[in-house]
């Protein structure tokens, strides 16, 4: 609920919050180089330090984490959210309360370029390769059957048409 991030965002902590949690982690859906065990580090440093960041190259922050005590709605929401200002924002607000930890930084996907930036570094990645091999025998063996009824939409750009069967 909100108008614009700041206050959806500030609305999730504050319910969160009211529902007797003592720590949120909020974690950016953009930021495919975060793992599992980032996020249990971040789960640990929240809890001792009361705050942890996860910067992004270009100055946001793809994972916050915050104690009951460290949050402040209108600090929160005086945050020039969406911008490249977020991080240095956070970082000089949260020793005010009592400090932060710090995850290492790691770049997010904002734009085209930042797509095929992440693309191009998971290439390599096993889990990629091995996503991308399951996919290429599927869809082989997919395309082989005959036994398989296949559909292709006649048109496309919303005009309404039944479908083919190949």
């Amino acid at each position: 609920m909100g108008a614009d991030f700041a206050e959806r965002l500030t609305h999730a902590f504050q319910t969160i919050f009211e529902k007797g949690y003592e720590h949120v982690i909020a974690i950016g859906s953009d930021c495919p180089a975060l793992h599992a065990p980032m996020i249990q580090k971040a789960s640990q440093a929240v809890s001792s330090h009361g705050a942890v960041l996860g910067p992004t190259k270009d100055g946001g922050v793809y994972l916050l984490g915050l104690s009951k005590h460290h949050f402040e709605t209108s600090d929160f929401k005086s945050i020039d959210w969406k911008t490249g200002h977020v991080y240095r924002q956070l970082e000089s607000l949260l020793p005010l309360l009592g400090g932060q930890a710090l995850l290492p930084v790691l770049s997010d996907i904002d734009n085209a370029k930042d797509l095929a930036d992440a693309i191009h570094h998971f290439v390599n990645h096993s889990l990629f390769n091995f996503i991308r091999g399951i996919l290429a025998v599927v869809t082989a063996t997919f395309f082989r059957s005959k036994q398989v009824p296949f559909t292709v939409p006649l048109f496309s750009f919303g005009l309404k048409a039944p479908p083919s069967t190949i």
